[in-house]
């Protein structure tokens, strides 16, 4: 029974940390687009808001189809790229699955990677159990940037 119980207390903490992220990337997305153009599934504007108060945002690149931000907080080392496309004739599941699918993903987008390694799969039996990866990503002007996701 207690294991059950420590088992039931990581998955609600998992579940708390997603929900938490989840809103904290809502706030951001609705920071870079403004708040007209955003349905917030996770709270209200005002609660997202708040978030993200005093970060500074700027817009690399407004198209018709695709906007790019880079957002920074103050104090801290870490910037966050906010990239927003439209996509016509392709379902939401498509881009899931070419996403999710490292080589699905590596066969339309080799180029953005120097590295792109699983290091743990994700659980086909657990939708949601995630996956591991390690990235290396080339970055113009700048040295090549790793990423663990």
């Amino acid at each position: 029974a207690a294991t059950q119980q420590g088992a039931d207390e990581r998955v609600a903490s998992a579940e708390e940390t997603t929900g938490r992220m989840l809103a904290e990337l809502e706030a951001i997305e609705m920071r870079c687009r403004g708040p007209g153009s955003f349905s917030a599934s996770s709270g209200t504007f005002d609660a997202l808001e708040g978030l993200v108060d005093n970060m500074s945002v700027e817009c690399m690149l407004e198209g018709a189809t695709e906007k790019f931000w880079l957002c920074k907080s103050p104090g801290c080392p870490a910037v966050t790229a906010c990239l927003w496309t439209t996509l016509t004739g392709i379902t939401k599941e498509d881009v899931i699955r070419a996403l999710a699918d490292p080589q699905e993903r590596l066969s339309w987008d080799s180029a953005s990677f120097r590295t792109y390694e699983v290091l743990r799969a994700a659980n086909p039996e657990e939708p949601l159990s995630p996956e591991v990866l390690f990235c290396v990503l080339p970055v113009p002007l700048i040295s090549d940037r790793e990423m663990l996701q």
